[in-house]
């Protein structure tokens, strides 16, 4: 058997585990589900196995000798890095199992004699979780009656992609590092939150893999309703601008978010938010438009952020149904790191009831300079199959006033860079939740187009497909 783990385009790496005697089987979550990867330079090989190797019939399986490796051929720090992602996609998968595995073992073998017992053996379950237990280890220090600092944890996020787009104009074929952010939280003085978190690119090589500062901030309570974050905070505002990376429902924001956003999204700055009344939530901050890897001033200019949303599913009948308004004021500045618009108003809706939910987003944008008016929507409605599996869908529209006034989202401008006037996608995917949002699978399938009425090389017209783990804690 053969593992492809080479990364650079003239540098592949092989594994070789032929010939070995003895094998170690790493079975799939499902009969039949197969991880792969099409991309030359980074290829899996796997075989179907029978009963003996311990899995059930036609489950999926990996092979791995004891005379493993024979060579790998010397490669840069990038090379590296992007084979770690790669190896720790699989590892993730095969941890899945393990646990998977270990949670079925415990369920049929537990057998409660009453009501109260089986009460008893889920709870006994819960807190056993493999899960939970491997989570718990970022909490460093805990002490509620300790009067300055009651805990201290680990944070971040790991999150790789496999991505293949295919279209007119090009494709694109990768696997990388999608984020990689760590840092530390504290809570201080029964009363404040302190974070420091830094985002890192292990796609280039190592040494400098360093980009910024994301959070950087204190978050004090005023009262039980309110709080104040001071410094470097998300500024967030559309549908998917407002959603943590750590908590969104496709691997990519949408196209409206990534247009009319400003997608630098950490910025210096003042904010408040709470409970304005009941069931309406407030926010309220004056943010520095200056980019900055660290802390920033405002020797660029500033942008202020405004939202009222109000929860409506009690009224209705419904698990939920928030709507809200977000408008942004950008005072004009060439050198702002946020999108060029003056301002930006956005009616954002999320709905959900039972197993079905739907998201909406209806966003416009007045640009300044060369940047024209952006209108657009998205319409996602979500159908939770299981508690583990979800189904998600979306449709994205935008329209520019004048030419070139759109851009294409991640992936896309990999293979068409310039900008058009009006952009369509559909997009389908399935999530995969082995422990919520802190440990998912996501798989998105889109077909999009953008228009250029200039025709200066903004057309795109293609399908995609990206596959990414989510891990954060």
């Amino acid at each position: 058997m053969l593992l492809g783990v080479g990364a650079g385009r003239n540098s592949p790496r092989q594994i070789d585990f032929s010939g070995s005697s003895k094998e170690i089987v790493l079975c799939s979550l499902e009969k039949g589900l197969l991880a792969r990867s099409t991309r030359r330079r980074s290829l899996l090989e796997m075989h179907q196995k029978g009963s003996d190797n311990g899995c059930d019939n036609d489950a999926l399986s990996v092979s791995v000798g004891p005379s493993a490796i024979e060579h790998i051929r010397p490669a840069a720090d990038a090379n590296i890095l992007r084979n770690a992602g790669r190896l720790l996609f699989v590892a993730i998968l095969a941890a899945a199992q393990s646990v998977y595995a270990a949670n079925q073992t415990n369920q049929q073998t537990t057998t409660p004699r009453s009501p109260a017992e089986l009460s008893s053996s889920i709870q006994t379950e819960s807190k056993r979780n493999a899960l939970d237990n491997i989570w718990s280890h970022a909490t460093l220090y805990q002490n509620p009656d300790n009067p300055f600092v009651q805990r201290f944890s680990l944070s971040g996020r790991a999150q790789g992609d496999y991505a293949y787009f295919d279209a007119d104009q090009g494709d694109y074929d990768d696997t990388r590092w999608r984020r990689f952010r760590f840092g530390f939280i504290s809570e201080v003085l029964n009363h404040g939150v302190a974070r420091l978190e830094a985002d890192f690119d292990f796609n280039e090589n190592i040494e400098s893999s360093y980009k910024r500062l994301t959070d950087a901030h204190i978050d004090w309570s005023l009262n039980p309703n309110w709080r104040i974050t001071v410094l470097k905070q998300s500024a967030g505002f559309t549908l998917d601008g407002a959603t943590s990376s750590k908590r969104l429902s496709t691997p990519e924001r949408n196209a409206l978010t990534h247009n009319l956003w400003f997608t630098s999204e950490y910025f210096t700055g003042i904010d408040i938010k709470g409970a304005c009344g009941e069931d309406w939530s407030c926010r309220a901050g004056v943010f520095s438009s200056a980019g900055s890897k660290q802390i920033s001033d405002f020797d660029a200019s500033y942008f202020s952020l405004l939202s009222v949303g109000r929860e409506l599913g009690n009224l209705l009948g419904q698990d939920k149904l928030n709507l809200r308004v977000d408008y942004v004021h950008n005072d004009q500045d060439d050198e702002a790191d946020t999108r060029p618009f003056n301002d930006v108003v956005s009616l954002v809706a999320d709905w959900k009831h039972g197993r079905w939910g739907m998201s909406t987003d209806f966003s416009a944008g007045l640009g300044w300079e060369e940047q024209s008016d952006v209108f657009g929507i998205v319409v996602m409605p979500v159908y939770d199959q299981t508690a583990k599996l979800q189904w998600v869908a979306r449709y994205t529209y935008l329209y520019s006033g004048d030419d070139n006034g759109l851009r294409l989202n991640r992936y896309e401008r990999d293979v068409v860079s310039g900008r058009g006037d009006e952009y369509n996608e559909v997009f389908i995917g399935l999530n995969w939740f082995f422990y919520g949002h802190k440990f998912k699978w996501q798989n998105g399938w889109q077909y999009s187009r953008m228009s250029d009425a200039a025709d200066d090389g903004g057309k795109y017209d293609g399908w995609g497909f990206t596959s990414g783990l989510r891990v954060s804690w």
